[in-house]
């Protein structure tokens, strides 16, 4: 009985590497887990049924059977549009169930009235035309350009539709298909051939594609992103572009010599590391917080950082090194430290007013009692150690009077005033407590004024914060020396200096430096300086301490 093709190696032909695709599919499907891998296999064992079926059936079958060769047409109609949609990701379009509705109804009227193989044939193939060549113009459309492999799948898509359409012409006029049928068969291996290089390119295309993302988002992201072995050698594998603006070093630095990573850390904070390669477990509980430390900046400035460590292993399941998310919390550090300083102002200020209630008052009468004892005949006797009670009532009331200070929380009261007015208003003050009465210490003060623009100021408070920064200075040149105050006007701030020729201020105290109670006086409160930062913060005003073994520098910047 006729087939269109009948002889054994044209049958091989057409199967062998169809099923060869079949198990290629599905390995890379169990592989990757791809949809379209798996829409692709029952599609490429759909197309071979339907071509086996026209190479190894008789043509004079009845038309029942030739129902199954529409059936695996449909099937492998809607595996085709569907895979190419899944694949690029694009919806399906209504307009095609109305392709598919309008060929079931031919299929069915062809059955119905029992028409010839070769009408089956030709509505078959028309609807195989138009299914191969819009997949065809789809990969061309949607398929980046760098995937070349795209133009062999579109191109024999679009050929195979090419052919299928003059298949549907020849079998209208029922011309024997056996060379368009061996055409077939190898443009199904060509296209065969153009998904599997498509679904190569296309994989890596996208593994690229992520990478890249990954890296843009990386390299965008403030913090610094770190991938770094530690055994058998320090390696660095990954740095991302923030590390440059965190260090001042770029990423290539730390590449070509991995050991700069160590050396900008604070000598203080080696001991970290030291730990880290030699236990590096002790980095892996899910309970150990980020390090914080200090890094040294290019520049030569602190900063601290947090880092988290994600281990990874080798095949043994040592750790060989880390992934690491470093974050500048320079800002944060300073914004606690603030808080702090707002949460011990509001403990003062608390304490303070009972201070106010419990023991300034009985002070008042105590002192009231004894300065009416000194002026009575009959103590003149006592007159001397009444006077040192006296004195030492008053030191307490100097005291209380600081300790008020911070405790008042009233507004400011802001008047149009020169900086410079206020510091000549003051300066008789600042030339008295500059001496002693009996003359041990002769100090003197220089004055560098220059024009500056009136700003609203508190005059009282900005008087107190001269004062206590003069009388600061003072007591750090217990003999003699020179104190500077310079004012300077610039575009968007006014900025007050003050300069003592002492001994400075010893480097592990400048950051207590502003602190509540904290002193390196005898016999002193250490309330001055708190409350000139409280009145520097009143105003919006930024205090900086530079110290020397030749002298100390405040300087306070007013913004205008």
């Amino acid at each position: 009985m006729p087939t269109l093709l009948s002889d054994f190696s044209t049958t091989l032909f057409a199967g062998f590497p169809s099923l060869i695709a079949i198990f290629i599919f599905a390995y890379l499907y169990l592989c990757y887990r791809k949809k379209y891998l798996f829409l692709w296999l029952f599609s490429c064992f759909a197309h071979t049924f339907r071509i086996k079926f026209l190479t190894m059936v008789p043509l004079n079958l009845p038309s029942d059977f030739w129902q199954i060769y529409q059936f695996t047409c449909i099937i492998s109609i809607i595996l085709d549009l569907y895979t190419t949609n899944t694949l690029l990701k694009i919806k399906n379009r209504k307009s095609w169930l109305y392709f598919f509705f309008t060929y079931i109804t031919f299929l069915i009227l062809t059955s119905i009235f029992n028409f010839p193989f070769y009408t089956v044939l030709t509505i078959s193939y028309i609807a195989l035309s138009f299914s191969s060549t819009r997949n065809g113009y789809m990969f061309l459309k949607h398929l980046p350009k760098s995937i070349h492999a795209k133009n062999i799948a579109a191109f024999s898509f679009i050929a195979s539709g090419l052919l299928f359409f003059i298949s549907a012409i020849l079998c209208i006029i029922e011309i024997n298909q056996k060379l368009f049928l061996l055409v077939e068969v190898f443009l199904r291996i060509l296209i065969i051939i153009g998904l599997l290089s498509v679904f190569l390119e296309k994989n890596n295309y996208d593994l690229t594609s992520e990478k890249i993302r990954y890296q843009r988002l990386t390299e965008n992201l403030p913090d610094t992103i770190c991938r770094f072995h530690i055994h058998p050698n320090l390696r660095i594998d990954y740095i991302s572009l923030a590390i440059l603006k965190l260090t001042g070093y770029p990423p290539k630095e730390f590449y070509d010599n991995p050991h700069l990573i160590y050396s900008i850390i604070y000598h203080e904070d080696h001991h970290i590391f030291k730990v880290l390669k030699k236990q590096p477990s002790t980095f892996c509980s899910n309970h150990n917080p980020p390090k914080q430390y200090r890094i040294i900046h290019k520049s030569g400035k602190f900063i601290w950082v947090e880092q988290t460590f994600s281990p990874f292993f080798d095949n043994n399941n040592n750790i060989i090194g880390f992934e690491s998310l470093i974050r500048d919390i320079s800002l944060k550090r300073s914004l606690d430290k603030e808080m702090l300083h707002l949460n011990n102002m509001k403990i003062i200020g608390q304490m303070a007013t009972e201070v106010a209630d419990r023991v300034r008052n009985p002070l008042t009468t105590i002192s009231g009692y004894l300065q009416l004892f000194y002026i009575k005949p009959e103590f003149e006797k006592q007159r001397s150690k009444l006077r040192l009670a006296l004195n030492e009532i008053e030191s307490c009331n100097k005291f209380i009077q600081q300790y008020l200070l911070l405790s008042k929380q009233k507004n400011l009261e802001l008047t149009k005033s020169n900086l410079n007015d206020i510091i000549i208003d003051i300066q008789s003050i600042l030339n008295t407590k500059a001496c002693n009465l009996d003359g041990s210490r002769r100090i003197n003060i220089h004055l560098n004024l220059n024009p500056l623009p009136d700003q609203m100021l508190d005059i009282s408070q900005i008087k107190q914060l001269l004062i206590n920064l003069a009388t600061n200075a003072f007591d750090a040149m217990p003999y003699t020396g020179t104190l500077t105050i310079i004012t300077l006007a610039t575009p968007n701030s006014v900025i007050l200096t003050i300069q003592d020729e002492g001994f400075g201020i010893p480097e592990e105290f400048l950051k207590n430096i502003g602190q509540p109670f904290f002193t390196t006086k005898e016999m002193n409160s250490g309330l001055g300086l708190c409350i000139c930062y409280n009145i520097a913060n009143l105003h919006q005003a930024e205090i900086n301490v530079v110290s020397t073994p030749t002298g100390t520098t405040f300087e306070i910047t007013f913004p205008l």
